[in-house]
């Protein structure tokens, strides 16, 4: 019995303890899934807490027969090693009939009974391995995917060869990237919506493109082109920024592949190869022998790195050609071209309708071998040049092959030139190797302002190592060996080549462009000087403001060596020339001799004046006074003064005063020095005074210059006239009288 005193928690009653005991074991053992306890709260028993009662005597759990009540949904029953319950859609009380439990609607398993059965389904019908995240549905051709109607979310696993990846059902409108990609290189259309309106199938990439998704046969037996060109138009409409496509074998395709703007071919492996590519090159594209035309050619910021294109036997028409400015190629091979076809081309060919814009293109290690062609060759053939005031001028359009780089070419055993640059300027070549080529190691025409640093063409090329016909070149360390450099290049030879060997038109241009009659230095080039000898030496252009270099030497500096005898075997010559009446005349030379005193000396004799009345020299310092010709056989109407010469010699005396020059007081004020001599306007007027005129005698000097401007306009030296006294003559005059 219950005594049920109502005591508050923490009671010692003996009552409390057997009630507790009571409502203990009803907790425990009871049948029912609640229990009361001896403040008369509700409380789950054990029963309660497991969740599941039977429909025995105390929740007994009895086998399945017709005729059981199952009053809850938490009732069970067991049949054939498996308990069921109500189903949610089963009206209680149930009263199970002869339909068996694992076929009875209205019961369900709460085992794994059911998992299992849906587990084996099939997964189109959203069983199987559709109800596991993560699990991959694997096929092994495209045919086989498009089969299915899969919903969003499955993941399909491709095994098939170089088409094989990884899939996702995606949601979203993707028709137009369905019918573009037409060789389901990454989209796949599903049996539920073969046109992907409202899902699609697409590929997992990683970065990479990859040819063979496409179809492409990395053996090279079958003809891949449609492959590659399928490629090459997904990453030309991608706008999920993937631009790169790889290569990894041998590929043969059958017409002119065109890369988009924008997209790069990427060989997997070295490319270093000669001829056919015998040698290595592991990403390879192979011209098919029916091939008449260019095999690779590039557009706009498009590439190729680490590929060797090359021919099959028979095909004929050039490997690569650069149609677009700013293309980037690197570790590329081209090799074994037929039909007269070059490696490597950079421009417009003869066959071509238009022009091309390829400025700014960067080539990095680059071999072309064994071509028919030349090995390189930049420039467009659709340009012709002719030399205008000594600089190309091109028709029908100045080019637009400018602003790039080449460096590291290996061009070697072509039929044509190695190197062959035409109608550009302003590019700069490096690490250029051009050996037994059947043309020229180089070869420039309708070029100017191109920079060769270093190279190696010395190499028994057949019609020379350098044939240089552009104008103002600049080579660093190039080979003075069967080389012609061509107008107002620049040439610095390597240190083992003497620079007698260059010609005279070669040039040193220290400035590059002229403003304000800034000089630009270049060689003397052809142009009629005084000389004795052979040498070298620096010429100057004096521009009139215009930033163009003039046909003419303004003015040049020669040095030569003189073969003398004896103890002057070699006597150095500095010559200082400028032009005079459109004629190169020397000015003075620097002379030096081993047994005499070096010598400043003018170039003709009695010609040349130092400084001027309006430019004079301030001082001159002299270990000796100067030295006046005196020689009677270079002088005529010798005669004795007059009486009246005399006369104005006497005057001449008394004019001598002492005075300051004003420039130096303005200069020193007070501490300015006091000079002796004469006013030269006075002499006039002692002369004059005697019916005499001065201006007839040496001992008077007066001289009128006009105004001179620079390029700019600017005055630098104004118009003026100043009078003057030779010493000399005046003294040797007035002693007379003595």
């Amino acid at each position: 019995m219950a005594f049920n005193t109502g005591n508050p928690i923490g009671s010692t009653d003996a009552r409390d303890l057997s009630d507790n005991a009571q409502n203990f074991d009803q907790a425990i053992n009871g049948p029912s899934t609640t229990w009361d306890d001896r403040l008369g709260n509700a409380r789950v028993s054990l029963r309660g807490q497991i969740g599941y009662t039977g429909t025995g005597t105390d929740g007994a759990i009895e086998s399945y027969t017709a005729g059981l009540v199952l009053p809850g949904y938490n009732t069970i029953i067991l049949y054939s090693g498996e308990f069921y319950r109500p189903s949610a859609s089963a009206t209680l009380p149930y009263t199970t009939t002869a339909t068996l439990p694992d076929v009875d609607s209205n019961l369900v398993s709460i085992g794994d009974a059911n998992l299992r059965q849906d587990l084996s389904g099939d997964p189109a019908d959203g069983l199987g391995a559709a109800l596991v995240n993560g699990v991959v549905i694997r096929v092994t051709s495209i045919a086989a995917m498009e089969a299915y109607s899969a919903p969003v979310g499955y993941v399909f696993s491709l095994n098939a060869g170089g088409r094989s990846g990884v899939f996702d059902v995606v949601a979203g409108d993707f028709s137009a990237e369905l019918a573009a990609d037409t060789e389901n290189g990454v989209y796949i259309g599903l049996s539920d919506d073969t046109t992907a309106t409202t899902k699609v199938c697409r590929r997992r990439i990683d970065g990479f493109v990859k040819a063979d998704w496409f179809g492409a046969d990395r053996l090279g037996v079958i003809d891949s082109t449609t492959a590659i060109e399928a490629a090459n138009e997904f990453c030309n409409g991608s706008t999920s920024g993937y631009k790169t496509i790889l290569f990894a074998g041998e590929y043969l395709f059958s017409s002119t592949i065109t890369l988009n703007r924008g997209v790069v071919f990427l060989g997997d492996g070295n490319t270093a190869a000669f001829g056919g590519g015998g040698e290595g090159s592991p990403a390879r594209l192979i011209k098919a022998a029916s091939m008449t035309s260019v095999g690779i050619r590039v557009d706009k910021r498009a590439g190729l790195h680490n590929i060797g294109v090359f021919d099959e036997s028979g095909a004929s028409g050039g490997g690569v050609q650069v149609i677009g400015n700013y293309v980037s190629l690197k570790g590329l091979t081209s090799n074994g071209h037929g039909g007269g076809g070059f490696g490597l081309k950079v421009g417009a060919i003869s066959s071509d309708a238009v022009d091309f814009n390829t400025n700014g293109f960067y080539l990095e290690d680059i071999t072309t071998a064994k071509n028919t062609g030349d090995g390189v060759s930049i420039g467009s053939d659709l340009i012709t040049s002719t030399l205008v005031g000594g600089f190309p001028s091109w028709t029908p359009n100045p080019p637009d092959c400018n602003a790039g780089i080449l460096t590291k070419l290996d061009a070697r055993e072509n039929d044509g030139t190695g190197l062959k640059v035409i109608n550009c300027f302003f590019n700069v070549f490096s690490m250029i190797h051009c050996e037994v080529n059947s043309g020229y190691g180089l070869y420039t025409e309708g070029t100017r302002d191109l920079t060769f640093i270093g190279g190696d063409f010395e190499e028994s090329n057949t019609l020379g190592n350098i044939e240089d016909l552009g104008v103002g070149n600049n080579f660093f360390g190039a080979t003075a060996i069967d080389a012609n450099f061509g107008s107002r290049s620049n040439v610095f030879t390597r240190s083992s080549a003497s620079i007698y060997d260059l010609e005279a038109k070669s040039s040193l241009r220290g400035v590059k462009s002229a403003g304000a009659g800034a000089p630009i230095v270049t060689t003397t080039e052809n142009q009629a000087i005084k000389s004795a000898g052979s040498g070298v030496g620096f010429g100057f252009y004096a521009p009139d403001g215009g930033n163009s270099i003039p046909a003419k030497l303004s003015g040049s500096i020669t040095v030569e060596q003189r073969s003398g005898g004896g103890a002057d075997a070699n006597t150095y010559y500095m010559h200082f020339n400028t032009r005079r009446n459109d004629v190169m005349e020397r000015a003075f030379s620097i002379v030096t001799k081993t047994t005499s005193t070096p010598s400043i000396n003018a170039a003709d004799d009695d010609v040349w004046e130092l400084g001027n009345a309006g430019l004079r020299w301030k001082e001159v310092f002299s270990a000796t006074g100067t030295i006046n010709t005196s020689d009677g056989r270079e002088k005529t109407d010798v005669k004795p003064l007059s009486e009246i010469e005399k006369s104005v010699a006497v005057k001449l005396k008394g004019l001598i005063k002492t005075f300051k020059m004003k420039s130096a007081v303005e200069e020193k004020g007070e501490d300015a020095r006091i000079h002796a001599g004469v006013i030269a306007q006075e002499v006039v007027d002692a002369f004059s005074s005697e019916g005499l005129d001065a201006y007839d005698y040496a001992m008077l000097c007066y001289n009128e210059w006009e105004e001179e401007v620079d390029a700019d306009g600017n005055i630098t030296m104004e118009a003026g006239n100043r009078y003057g006294i030779r010493y000399d003559q005046l003294l040797a005059f007035v002693i007379s009288t003595l």
